[in-house]
């Protein structure tokens, strides 16, 4: 039996954009086993998803023992073949010690770090003809190396969807859940704005300022507002509430799946997401909410909500400041500017307010 190993270790959004190759592979290797290799802290993500035989949890914090804890379970599972979704050293160090017979890799130019190919296990996989020099949102990459594994082992492939799965084959118990509490959190309104404030010193998150005016403005305009939130966010949620009043939002931070449950009943009503490009509003995606993403100093071609903003038949849609930054995109997790991050410091609110007014669930 064949026995694949996949390596997408984190963050949350990355991981919930290398399940579209889950899917391709589960659909096209029907009697194949299939592993998943990611950090502890993002496991849960992944417990209960239909056609994942193992999930492999690395426990990073525990350095070296953690490694060498995954790496004995990973050669226990003796894969056939290790598949790189990750595409740096980190992933391509696990795989190293996992003992799968073959892997592969993307090529130099669409991996995150040039690792280089240390053992002739290492396969790059080849660029589809008529690719372009790189492709560009991280679906798009992921879904290209499954092709390429399917190419690999021989075996002609079922025709792929139009449009590849996003979810997380949640259970109908989950979706359930997802409802009753969404129809508690908002006491039955349609067309809900849902926000999901971050703030700094993440480059990404738009100024603490501007959300206190934003959360004002859409408790006098919105349909309907609700406020999404999860741990790292809990003491922002804290100085928020202190300034604004109680906001309407879940009594506790959700774990990845049931917030998903929630996102995909807020999607059946109407909803719309509001966030910087992070976990929370790639989970929204996932869940079928269209998402407005605040891109900072990320680009949204290529790791925003999928499918990409602009793309045809996209719901998603992004803003951005009118400032012209020469450093942007950066994908860096510290601002190096010496002012620090000003990548969103001149979007304004109105900017927002008229894109969801616009273009929103309800609009004409």
């Amino acid at each position: 039996m064949l026995r694949l190993l996949l390596v997408r270790l984190s963050a949350l959004g990355d991981c919930l954009h290398a399940l579209p190759a889950f899917h391709r592979l589960r659909a096209a290797l029907p009697a194949a086993r299939i592993a998943w290799a990611i950090e502890a802290r993002h496991a849960a993500l992944l417990a209960g998803l239909p056609g994942l035989d193992r999930v492999f949890a690395f426990e990073r914090q525990r350095g070296l023992a953690g490694l060498l804890a995954l790496w004995r379970d990973l050669r226990a599972f003796d894969a056939d073949w290790a598949l790189d979704l990750q595409g740096n050293g980190k992933s391509q160090l696990v795989i190293a010690g996992s003992g799968a017979r073959r892997r592969l890799g993307a090529q130099r130019s669409e991996r995150a770090e040039p690792w280089p190919r240390i053992s002739p296990r290492w396969r790059i996989a080849r660029r589809a003809p008529g690719a372009g020099p790189a492709l560009p949102h991280a679906v798009d990459r992921g879904l290209a190396l499954a092709e390429a594994l399917l190419d690999e082992l021989g075996a002609p492939p079922p025709p792929a969807p139009p449009m590849p799965r996003l979810d997380l084959g949640l259970s109908a118990a989950e979706l359930e859940g997802g409802r009753e509490l969404w129809s508690r959190s908002t006491a039955g309104r349609a067309r809900v704005w849902i926000l999901h404030p971050s703030s700094r010193p993440d480059p990404r998150a738009w100024p603490q300022a501007r959300w206190i005016e934003m959360i004002a403005a859409a408790r006098r305009r919105a349909p309907g507002l609700w406020i999404s939130h999860g741990p790292a966010e809990a003491p922002l949620i804290a100085d928020l509430e202190a300034r604004l009043g109680p906001l309407p939002r879940a009594p506790r931070p959700l774990p990845p799946r049931e917030a998903a449950a929630l996102f995909a009943a807020a999607a059946a009503a109407g909803a719309r997401f509001v966030g910087a490009d992070r976990g929370a509003l790639h989970l929204a995606a996932s869940a079928g909410l269209p998402c407005l993403v605040l891109a900072g100093p990320t680009d949204p071609a290529r790791t925003g909500p999928y499918p990409p903003p602009g793309r045809q038949g996209s719901p998603h849609r992004a803003l951005t400041s009118p400032v012209d930054l020469p450093c942007r995109p950066c994908r860096a997790r510290r601002c190096r500017l010496p002012q620090g991050p000003r990548c969103l410091d001149e979007l304004a609110v109105d900017a927002l307010l008229a894109e969801l007014e616009d273009h929103g669930p309800g609009a004409p």
